[in-house]
């Protein structure tokens, strides 16, 4: 996060009328996201996608959402790359992030201030994501062998 983000993210904290969920909302708009250069055509294709992912589930991230940015460059690579098919995972993969995502949110509801719930959840993201990575690796390995062998 830059500075200027971590002090919009303070200040809305010290702010009353500012939720909860806005606050955390700013702090993971700070965070760092995977970006891609993709042709048009992809891109659009991708943010059809995303939209209709979206809408589905009732996920309301706000206009210029990176997070967004950052479905629509990945939908859009992996379609540029030949393998649209694998946007057809999307919904298993939102089911596996929507679990993942209220077990976040169920430890960090149990912290005592905002300060700490902000705190945690912006730790909690960044070594969660990694967490995901490592563990989504060993269960692959896990079922491939139980496949393939």
């Amino acid at each position: 996060m830059s500075i200027a983000e971590v002090k919009e993210v303070l200040a809305a904290m010290a702010a009353e009328e500012t939720s909860l969920h806005e606050v955390l909302g700013l702090a993971q708009r700070g965070l760092p996201l995977t970006g891609a250069e993709v042709d048009d055509a992809s891109a659009d294709w991708a943010r059809t996608k995303a939209g209709e992912l979206m809408a589905e589930r009732g996920w309301d991230p706000g206009e210029d959402s990176p997070v967004v940015e950052a479905l629509v460059g990945v939908l859009a690579t992996v379609r540029s790359l030949g393998h649209p098919e694998l946007a057809s995972m999307v919904d298993r993969y939102a089911d596996a992030a929507e679990e993942i995502a209220e077990a976040d949110l169920d430890h960090v509801s149990r912290l005592a201030s905002t300060e700490s719930v902000v705190e945690s959840a912006v730790v909690g993201t960044v070594f969660g994501d990694a967490l995901l990575v490592v563990l989504r690796r060993l269960a692959q390995g896990g079922a491939s062998s139980r496949r393939f062998e």
